[in-house]
């Protein structure tokens, strides 16, 4: 039987929030921020994670993920670049720990016994 960490999709607040936790105090560019997003992608995947993005949309999305969280103002900006906002660290800690699972070194497939 599945756990329920299993099949619970990876959302893209989750990601974007993940990069930001890798180190808080590092500005980064959209493109950095999205590229690290990807990179992440696929590590989650090999995994056997469920990450609903779709090629066609999934700029968009990712887009939209990075608004939300600097609209929260979990994320600032300054000059163009991004960095974690230092007080709302344990808002992102919440959003990236939902994915932190597929992080951890696990199988790929699941057996009891």
């Amino acid at each position: 039987m599945a756990s329920i960490e299993e099949i619970v999709p990876v959302l893209p607040v989750s990601l974007v929030a993940t990069v930001f936790l890798e180190d808080p105090e590092e500005w980064l560019s959209e493109f950095d921020v999205k590229a690290y997003v990807h990179r992440l992608i696929e590590e989650l995947q090999s995994k056997g994670a469920r990450v609903y993005l779709s090629k066609r949309s999934g700029e968009h999305t990712l887009t939209t993920a990075l608004n939300m969280l600097k609209l929260r103002r979990l994320v600032v900006e300054s000059d163009g670049l991004l960095r974690a906002d230092r007080e709302s660290l344990p808002v992102l800690s919440y959003y990236a720990n939902a994915i932190d699972h597929w992080r951890q070194n696990q199988p790929t497939s699941t057996s009891e016994g």
